[in-house]
């Protein structure tokens, strides 16, 4: 079921889009002068694609054919979130819901906080485990 195209279309449909929007989006904020609303929504738009691509990413990169985890890291690069590559297959799946595992929030952590030690921590057990692997 996993090797299904139906299953991945939406993925890879979700990758076009997303980077066809972003391409528009610097194109014509680069030959118009925009307004403080049109800027905010053209930052809307492009902050609320990137997150979504950070989530189809994540799926892309459990399929097992290259295309699917190439799409997978294209979307990360866009988003400067490279490490989760790593990090993610290579530390949060050997660690989960563990306090050595970043992406796993402790008890009564808030999402203040979570945020940014996750974000920190996942980034530099990047570095360690891709050392390690050197």
């Amino acid at each position: 079921m996993k090797n299904e195209w139906k299953w991945k279309f939406p993925l890879y449909t979700w990758f076009v889009l997303d980077y066809a929007t972003l391409f528009w989006l610097l194109h014509y904020t680069s030959i118009h002068e925009l307004t403080w609303v049109q800027s905010a929504m053209a930052l809307f738009l492009a902050s609320t694609l990137a997150q979504g691509s950070i989530n189809v990413s994540h799926e892309c990169m459990h399929k097992k054919d290259k295309v699917s985890v190439f799409l997978g890291w294209a979307m990360l690069l866009k988003c400067w979130y490279m490490h989760f590559v790593i990090e993610h297959t290579q530390g949060h799946h050997k660690r989960v819901a563990t306090p050595e595992d970043p992406a796993s929030a402790a008890m009564n952590d808030n999402i203040y906080t979570f945020i940014p030690k996750s974000f920190i921590k996942g980034y530099i057990s990047s570095w360690g485990i891709e050392s390690t692997r050197l």
